[in-house]
């Protein structure tokens, strides 16, 4: 693997990390998450989907996406599968995914 590609893969998977802190200190009963491949929007904000205790439907889609400063924030989201409050980041099962959609 390219140096560059490293760099990629580490920056994505760091963001992911940051994702699910943020996630979990709001939202109680979280038990997983999974990464769905990134994407490069148009006017170059990079969005990650992702699924919550295994609720793929449209209806549950949630995306976070990066500030300028590096920080995370939801970005998009329809109906959260779980309610307000905390999940420890240990007890939650993740899937990252590094790769970047069409």
């Amino acid at each position: 693997m390219q140096k560059a590609e490293q760099q990629r893969v580490a920056l994505v998977k760091k963001t992911q990390k940051a994702i699910v802190k943020d996630f979990a200190s709001q939202y109680a009963g979280v038990k997983t998450i999974k990464f769905d491949k990134y994407f490069i929007l148009p006017m170059g904000t990079v969005e990650f989907p992702m699924d919550v205790n295994g609720y793929t439907d449209h209806e549950h889609n949630i995306s976070y996406t990066i500030n300028d400063d590096g920080s995370v924030r939801m970005s998009d989201y329809s109906t959260i599968p779980v309610k307000k409050g905390k999940t420890k980041v240990d007890d939650i099962k993740v899937t990252y995914n590094t790769n970047e959609g069409n």
